[in-house]
């Protein structure tokens, strides 16, 4: 029975050790205009190589190991590629807002007639 309760008592102390290396960014991407949440955008961590997209509800959370700092990219067809830094040290739970915008104003469709 005492070898169990030691097994058991190293287990948790190696899971909560392990557990307190990591840290969470979550949150949600909005529109800095209106506020509306940017739905199935990539959310892209440089340094951990990491990426994935936010929900329906414009939400995104990544477990990542703490580190000095991270590089987040955020980036969807409706608005330009927008970089932040954050903190890698404490998990952070915030809205982030992307940069303005991108509206094709003119798209050019060329074609040769080929000669036949």
């Amino acid at each position: 029975m005492t070898k169990i309760k030691l097994i058991i008592i190293v287990l948790l102390s190696s899971y909560l050790s392990f557990s307190q290396d990591n840290i969470t960014i979550s949150g949600y991407l909005k529109n800095p205009e209106d506020k509306e949440v940017v739905l199935y955008a990539k959310v892209y961590v440089v340094e951990a190589q990491k990426g994935l997209y936010t929900n329906e509800y414009g939400y995104f959370s990544i477990e990542l190991p703490k580190s000095e700092t991270y590089t987040i990219q955020f980036s969807s067809m409706e608005y330009s590629m927008t970089t932040i830094t954050v903190k890698g040290t404490e998990s952070l739970n915030t809205d982030f807002f992307v940069k303005g915008n991108t509206e094709l104003t003119e798209v050019v469709i060329m074609a040769k007639k080929s000669q036949g």
